[in-house]
């Protein structure tokens, strides 16, 4: 049986561990400042190097430039390179930031750091993706698939504007929530195919129940319990909000 702790990603630091930051809005500085923190190795999709370069100028622009940026530096950035601004890639480059271009047209910026990453950090087991699933439609659904195409690479945790987003694999799998508010709004989607759930540790368990998009979906769902217990038998979404004590 499997067992996931997702509080790690917020309070334990790990070398093991990297931070993926795409080209997204970023909700605030002190998410991104607590996974940088808690990261051995940090990386940019591309754009996402302005969208740090935005909010951390906002924050401690006073500073100056510099000392901004030293808040929440990445260890590189990575991608096709069409989207990230000169200035951006100048002064970043200034403070020593490795920057890397792939100009392969068949994957996406999240695919290429995905590789990357395997390559850099040694015993890399967990790639926290700070991301968005609130804007276009294409990119969200997209981001969706790409987490199941790396599933068997890397375990892939995706923060979002409101939620903790991952992929729980068929089988038995145990979910430790202990450092969630009970009430916290879940759901276990099965945006990969039809599938058979079970649950535990949810308002509103299931057993050997019959999910599918377009059908019966454990949408909206809460937390009532520490721990959920998932049993499926294929991979689906599992979703919680970041509500954490």
């Amino acid at each position: 049986m499997a067992v996931l702790r997702p509080g790690d990603m917020f309070a334990a630091e790990s070398d093991t561990t990297a931070l993926l930051i795409l080209n997204c809005p970023i909700q605030g500085v002190g998410m991104l400042r607590k996974l940088h923190a808690n990261v051995g190795y940090c990386i940019c999709a591309d754009g996402g190097a302005n969208r740090v370069y935005d909010i951390l100028m906002e924050e401690y622009g006073e500073r100056g430039w510099r000392d901004a940026l030293k808040v929440a530096l990445p260890n590189e950035i990575h991608g096709d390179l069409d989207s990230i601004e000169g200035m951006v890639r100048e002064r970043y480059a200034a403070l020593g930031v490795r920057i890397t271009k792939d100009g392969d047209t068949e994957s996406t910026d999240f695919g290429k750091c995905i590789d990357i990453l395997r390559e850099r950090v040694d015993g890399l087991r967990d790639v926290v993706v700070l991301g968005s699933l609130g804007g276009r439609v294409d990119q969200g659904l997209g981001l969706v698939g790409e987490l199941l195409r790396v599933a068997g690479k890397v375990r892939v945790w995706l923060v979002t504007e409101r939620s903790l987003s991952f992929v729980v694999h068929p089988g038995e799998t145990t979910v430790e929530l202990g450092e969630w508010k009970r009430g916290s709004h879940v759901g276990v989607l099965p945006v990969y195919g039809p599938a058979t759930l079970g649950t535990h540790g949810l308002k509103w368990d299931v057993t050997a129940w019959e999910t599918e998009m377009g059908g019966k979906v454990s949408s909206c769902n809460m937390l009532a319990a520490d721990r959920v217990v998932i049993q499926v038998n294929r991979e689906v979404l599992f979703t919680v909000e970041l509500a954490i004590h």
